[in-house]
């Protein structure tokens, strides 16, 4: 399920808007979120002109961040929320969406 929006942000004048994309993906790799599928998440984000975060029940972190994917202790079936903000938001939360789904390539 993706959503997108545009948010204004703050300083800045009215009608300035920021893209903004929201996708729910859920984690059908037997080991979930560990340390190599973490850099892979990372290394994807980083390709992309935008803030994209990765949420699991309430913890957030940033994708850019393999450690702090790891915090989250996202196993098989977890729901993640990958959120993107900015210039690429879209295309960086279609391209970790589908990490995910393919269950970065493993097996």
């Amino acid at each position: 399920m993706a959503t997108e929006r545009e948010s204004e942000m703050p300083g800045r004048s009215a009608g300035w808007r920021v893209p903004e994309c929201v996708r729910r993906v859920t984690l059908t790799n037997p080991c979930g979120l560990h340390a190599a599928a973490a850099v892979q998440l990372a290394a994807t984000a980083i390709r992309f002109k935008a803030e994209t975060t990765v949420i699991c029940k309430v913890v957030s972190v940033s994708a850019l961040h393999p450690c702090g994917l790891l915090m989250l202790k996202a196993g098989r079936g977890s729901l993640l929320c990958i959120h993107g903000r900015g210039e690429e938001a879209e295309a960086a939360v279609l391209a970790i969406s589908r990490l995910i789904q393919e269950e970065f390539q493993e097996g």
